[in-house]
């Protein structure tokens, strides 16, 4: 069976709005105040045969290979983070804290927003088991959601250290994409906030 992108109506883009950016944390709320929701373009990934009622069906499991998605979500970020030097991934946790000990044995890079935390990557770490690891280590079984970011000029962000609102208003003014998971947590919606490249 074959799978294939799906262009998306603005049910998806409400769909995100509503049920991924206002259940997120500060990053999703930054990029909730500053997107106008009929920007850009929504699409998913999904087998070339699925029904069409269960496309906009967000919530609906069973509706693609969980397996299949994750391989296309890992190339595309690992295309994304070898584009330009300055590229960087965001990933919300949203089930994390900062006192957690589980923290001790994560080993993708961490930011944390007081009590929140973050999983990043940048184009050192551009190999796809370290994406894989990192996306396995931010997911959890409610809510998975991710940015594809141009890293702003004068902001570097270390390994397990703090960052100001500031900060994550800056990173969510260059957000280009954002994927959230879909489909009883089997697919993803992506968001292409400027129009996705040719």
């Amino acid at each position: 069976m074959g799978y294939k992108n799906f262009l998306l109506d603005d049910r998806a883009k409400e769909f995100l709005v509503t049920e991924k950016l206002s259940c997120g944390k500060a990053l999703s709320h930054a990029l909730a105040q500053l997107v106008d929701p009929r920007q850009g373009t929504v699409s998913t990934y999904l087998p070339e045969n699925v029904r069409d009622d269960h496309i906009y069906a967000f919530d609906l499991g069973c509706v693609a290979d969980y397996v299949t998605v994750q391989i296309d979500m890992i190339d595309r970020i690992h295309r994304f983070l070898l584009s330009e030097v300055n590229k960087l991934v965001v990933m919300e946790n949203s089930s994390a804290r900062r006192s957690d000990p589980v923290l001790n044995i994560f080993t993708s890079k961490l930011f944390f927003d007081h009590e929140y935390v973050y999983h990043y990557l940048t184009r050192a770490d551009a190999r796809k088991d370290r994406i894989k690891e990192c996306i396995l280590e931010a997911s959890n079984a409610w809510q998975n959601v991710g940015f594809l970011i141009s890293l702003p000029p004068g902001i570097d962000l270390r390994n397990r250290e703090d960052v100001d609102d500031s900060i994550l208003r800056a990173l969510a003014d260059r957000i280009e994409t954002m994927f959230a998971d879909a489909y009883d947590l089997d697919g993803y919606l992506i968001w292409h906030l400027e129009p996705p490249p040719v």
